[in-house]
């Protein structure tokens, strides 16, 4: 159906005050299931959620006909970015929630410019914007390494240190996904096509 998404960790004061919401994987399996974006959207928006959790959800009709939302959702509100000149980035604190005492920060501090910073990058490729403008803003190295392309801090102690494990680019048009089997900046994108 050319729905896509992508997911990444939100940590807010409201975690833990829902217990027996639907799972988060099955949210995940209706997303990806659904026919339609307003249905994908509802299987995140209908009910409060366990855990908070960012989601960039989009929708390809061919012809330039799609749309893409992005969702910020606590356990029990939500809140949503649009693309500003047609681009939408998201890091791992909320953006976009007023509400929200927002806590990753805590854990990774660089979360609150690596959002804007990879903006920038493809705000100055708009209209131009190709798959290595993508991997160039994916692998940037920016106050290394709490930069985008992100790297275990030894300053920290082990239990805390974080990491780009992964890196995706989704083409809804073409229906394939690049990722990375490690940090972007040394392992090279793989395309899977979707059926």
């Amino acid at each position: 159906a050319g729905i896509g998404m992508t997911v990444n960790g939100l940590i807010s004061e409201r975690e833990g005050r829902i217990s027996n919401a639907k799972p988060f994987h099955t949210r995940c399996a209706e997303i990806m299931n659904a026919r339609r974006l307003d249905h994908a959207l509802g299987a995140i928006l209908q009910t409060d959620r366990v855990c908070s959790v960012n989601m960039v959800m989009g929708q390809d009709e061919g012809d330039g006909a799609g749309e893409i939302v992005d969702i910020e959702a606590a356990p029990d509100r939500a809140a949503y970015i649009y693309p500003r000149e047609g681009i939408v980035t998201h890091a791992n604190h909320f953006e976009a929630s007023p509400w929200a005492v927002s806590q990753i920060e805590r854990l990774s501090a660089s979360t609150v410019y690596r959002t804007e910073r990879l903006r920038r990058h493809l705000t100055r490729h708009r209209g131009q914007i190709d798959m290595e403008t993508i991997k160039t803003g994916l692998r940037d190295h920016f106050s290394h390494p709490g930069s985008i392309c992100t790297h275990p801090d030894d300053t920290f102690p082990e239990e805390v240190r974080v990491a780009t494990v992964s890196s995706f680019i989704i083409d809804l048009t073409e229906r394939c996904i690049f990722a990375t089997a490690g940090t972007p900046c040394t392992h090279e994108y793989t395309r899977y096509t979707l059926a």
